[in-house]
């Protein structure tokens, strides 16, 4: 009776344990389709927003080119290189980055609805085709917009300034009122009308530089720079800078332009300009307080003219300036800092002899000579230390 009993329960257990297992897996697999389904989705939605977008973007930014006419048109004409149409352009990136999202698209239906009908295989491989064909004369684009602008020139011309020393030099920068009222360094180029109302391309991309020289008359050097295909057309761009400064003798005033102009043609190809004033020794300067932004320059520029010195009257020294209306206090605390930093170096130098000399434990009776040189970036200092032998 306890067999029977057994086996019975035992085929009960079976079979529910196997009803159990088959609705478990009956529910994950329902649960995975929603969720593959639900993942199509979410790619269709993807590949379908980003056709739209592709679409609209494109088209009106292929309406530029159609029109010619705008700022957006001038701003796309300064930075290409390869004169492509703009429409054809935008029909390039439509199919590289359209196709890829098409079919995105049609991957998202069919993992929705996998019996839906393909595009077959003619479809498939006109499409890969465009693509692969789109995408070379992107890449090609993109070589020649880089090697557009791979060589840098400059055209550097030295112009004598016969100095009046009776007075201070007058320095000043000057804007003109029909490209702008504000005359402040900016890097950069704009497009704007000129007075003939053509378009030139405006910059106030100019660095300032103030030295002395040992010479009896001044000089100033403008240096222009471009970059092109290659060293000829660079400085042809270069020399198609126009940059213009007055000096009146009688008045001691040195007016330099703020800005420099060039022809649109030229394009954006990274123009800019570095003028530098080379003023006689024993020169007096006031520089206006309008060139602080152009003389902002590091160390390396050897600029004597430094931040906070505009308005002041300068007087040229072979290695930099004095100011002379500048209260003495501030002049006595210059030298009075030099001193004292002079003083600790030779302190220095001294306290370091004393302990090399006292570390050897020397005997001035029976020595032998060794010769030090210390080799410092303020000072070279050579000592004899003696040692017992």
């Amino acid at each position: 009776i306890k067999n029977v009993d057994y086996d019975k329960y035992g085929e009960k257990i079976k079979k529910g344990s196997a009803t159990f297992f088959d609705s478990l897996g009956a529910i994950l697999s329902t649960v995975f389709k929603i969720g593959i389904k639900f993942f199509g989705l979410l790619i269709v939605i993807a590949g379908l927003l980003g056709l739209i977008s592709i679409l609209i973007g494109m088209t009106v930014f292929g309406t530029f080119g159609i029109y010619d006419t705008g700022a957006e048109m001038d701003l796309y004409q300064l930075f290409d290189t390869t004169n492509t149409p703009i429409w054809l352009l935008s029909i390039i990136l439509t199919l590289v980055a359209g196709i890829p999202l098409l079919v995105l698209f049609i991957l998202g239906l069919k993992i929705i609805a996998p019996n839906i009908k393909s595009i077959g295989t003619p479809g498939k491989i006109t499409l890969a085709t465009i693509w692969l064909l789109s995408l070379i004369a992107l890449a090609v684009l993109g070589v020649r917009q880089a090697t557009d602008r791979a060589y840098e020139d400059t055209s550097i011309t030295e112009i004598p300034l016969n100095i009046n020393t009776e007075t201070p030099v007058q320095l000043s920068m000057r804007n003109n009122d029909k490209y702008s009222y504000d005359v402040r360094r900016n890097g950069g180029l704009n497009v704007k009308p000129n007075e003939n109302g053509d378009k030139v391309l405006y910059s106030n991309d100019i660095r300032l530089i103030v030295r002395s020289t040992n010479e009896n008359i001044g000089k100033i050097v403008i240096e222009k720079s471009a970059r092109g295909k290659d060293y000829r057309e660079a400085k042809a761009r270069a020399e198609a800078i126009d940059f213009n400064f007055d000096y009146n003798f009688d008045t001691n005033e040195l007016a330099l332009d703020g800005y420099f102009l060039t022809d649109i043609a030229n394009k954006y190809r990274d123009q800019e300009m570095e003028i530098i004033i080379y003023l006689p020794v024993d020169t007096r300067l006031v520089a206006d307080k309008n060139t602080r932004s152009f003389h902002r320059n590091e160390s390396r520029y050897r600029d004597i003219l430094d931040i906070g010195d505009e308005g002041k009257i300068l007087l040229i020294t072979p290695t930099g300036t004095k100011c002379l209306d500048c209260p003495s206090s501030s002049n006595d605390t210059k030298a009075d800092t030099t001193q004292n930093s002079t003083q600790q170096i030779e302190n220095k130098f001294e306290s370091w002899e004393e302990e090399v000399n006292g570390s050897l434990n020397i005997n001035k009776k029976n020595v032998k000579e060794v010769k030090v040189k210390v080799n410092d970036s303020l000072k070279i200092k050579e000592t004899t230390i003696t040692e017992s032998f």
